[in-house]
């Protein structure tokens, strides 16, 4: 009999697994947790005849190490880590007449959670192209980035609201979008970008002035133009 482990992890409460991917196996899904301790629930059959559960770990593919043992009439095992990776998680089930299943080297994981404690890495810069348009390109580091996390937002300085610019397009880990202003106008630009476990990071504003277009980085002039066309902010006067 297997014994199946929940996909999901809990935490007083509290569920924080997050962007379950695809299958990998038979029976195993991959789950993200910004965390490094959750609780991890089983089911068994109650007609079974289970003296125990034993739980196995692995740590990015390694070997596969023993944990601890719960009583067929507990609900799931704590589990607690001191470093993120790959998590690979499994059980063996240990029968009243001292049989096991599976043996030992026949151990596959039916859960792996990736935890990642760290917020993904934003860095923006000015950017302009060779026939005047001034913009913003941005480079954002993190080995588990949520694609479709990537916002874009402005406001005129001195304001307090964001307003997304181009809501619904999806932005690239490594891009840049370029407006043609007139010489007056300036907004702010930031960078948001989430990873699957739900660490967020918000980059630091620049401004982006048509006034000084002219010598604004141009890390990528020879690249084709991309024009989203101006965030509403940008209608009201610079400094």
């Amino acid at each position: 009999m297997s014994i199946v482990l929940a996909l999901a992890a809990i935490i007083g409460g509290v569920d924080t697994m997050h962007g379950q991917g695809p299958a990998t196996g038979a029976e195993e899904r991959i789950r993200y947790s910004k965390r490094r301790e959750f609780f991890i629930p089983f089911a068994t059959d109650p007609k079974s005849p289970i003296a125990e559960i034993r739980l196995f770990a692995r740590r990015n593919g390694g070997e596969w190490e023993y944990l601890t043992s719960a009583k067929p009439t507990q609900v799931g095992f704590n589990f607690r880590s001191s470093q993120d990776g790959a998590y690979g998680f499994t059980v063996q089930t240990v029968y009243k007449d001292g049989a096991t299943e599976p043996a030992r080297d026949q151990l596959r994981a039916d859960l792996t959670v990736i935890i990642d404690t760290v917020p993904p890495k934003i860095t923006l810069r000015t950017c302009s192209t060779l026939d005047g348009g001034a913009g913003v390109e941005w480079d954002i580091v993190d080995d588990h980035i949520d694609p479709s996390s990537i916002r874009l937002e402005c406001r005129c300085p001195g304001t307090t609201d964001w307003e997304p610019i181009a809501k619904g397009v999806q932005f690239k880990p490594h891009d840049q979008r370029v407006w043609m202003l007139e010489p007056v106008q300036c907004f702010e630009i930031r960078v948001l970008a989430t990873d699957f476990a739900k660490n967020e990071t918000t980059s630091e504003p620049i401004t982006i002035s048509g006034a000084n277009r002219a010598n604004a980085y141009s890390a990528r002039s020879n690249r084709a133009r991309i024009c989203m066309g101006r965030p509403r902010c940008c209608s009201a006067a610079g400094r």
